[in-house]
């Protein structure tokens, strides 16, 4: 099936700066993520790279976006 095809497509580590990407956020942020600890980046040759799964878990635990007055959540 083509979400099968999707899933074996999908990378399992992703650069600093494609991490970022996919989460469309600065590379500071998961620079600042790494340096404190709550991202560990493998290497490969001169390259860190973040696992996808890692990522997911990091995001998902990152605090809500507060609701505003009319129940949006705002975006900045």
């Amino acid at each position: 099936s083509e979400e099968t095809m999707a899933r074996a497509m999908r990378p399992i580590a992703v650069s600093v700066r494609n991490a970022a990407k996919l989460l469309n956020v600065r590379p500071y942020w998961i620079t600042k993520a790494v340096r404190t600890g709550d991202l560990v980046p493998r290497k490969c040759g001169v390259k860190s790279l973040i696992a996808v799964a890692d990522l997911e878990r990091w995001f998902s635990n990152l605090p809500p976006t507060p609701s505003s007055k009319k129940g949006v959540s705002r975006v900045n």
